[in-house]
């Protein structure tokens, strides 16, 4: 059992690296990078960006590096648990993640024992009477909730910040 564990636990290791691969090339895969389009929204709001200003954002934020160095970094500071600094909110990701830590426990949580209230009588009461139009109702039940789509609400992301945009070049 030992080696079982030891075995799979190794064999962690590759699937997280490709899973990381995979999740910053699907991060760099859209065209441009958050530098045009910041500068984009700030145009839009009516802000005057040069390409130089563009340019300072570039360096900054590291995006001027290659790809494969800006990955390594970005493992890095996950390792080490350094998120970065959220542009749109200007304040570091671990806090904006932490401060909503505790009401997503407590929705997670009260997702689980609700759902556990519900199914765990339907699911008594389907295996004591298999077959009969209460089960056949609770399992048609069922499939209806699970076919309805998830539309999670999303908010725009705040554009009227300009503190990241260097003042001088």
């Amino acid at each position: 059992m030992l080696s079982y564990i030891v075995r799979r636990l190794l064999l962690a290791v590759p699937t997280i690296i490709a899973i990381s691969v995979i999740a910053f090339i699907v991060i760099e895969l859209p065209p441009g990078d958050y530098a045009s389009t910041y500068v984009m929204r700030q145009q839009w709001a009516g802000r005057e960006v040069t390409p130089e200003m563009e340019e300072v954002l570039r360096h900054r934020w590291g995006l001027d590096r290659p790809a494969y160095v800006r990955y390594f970094f970005w493992v890095k500071n996950f390792v080490t648990g350094d998120f970065g600094l959220s542009h749109d909110l200007g304040v570091p990701v671990r806090d904006v993640l932490l401060s909503r830590l505790a009401g997503t426990v407590l929705v997670t949580v009260s997702a689980l024992l609700f759902s556990w209230m519900v199914a765990f009588p339907i699911g008594l009461y389907s295996a004591l009477r298999q077959y009969s139009a209460g089960d056949y109702f609770w399992t048609f039940a069922g499939f209806l909730g699970l076919s309805v789509p998830n539309f999670p609400k999303s908010s725009p992301s705040s554009t009227s910040d300009a503190s990241a945009l260097p003042s001088t070049v």
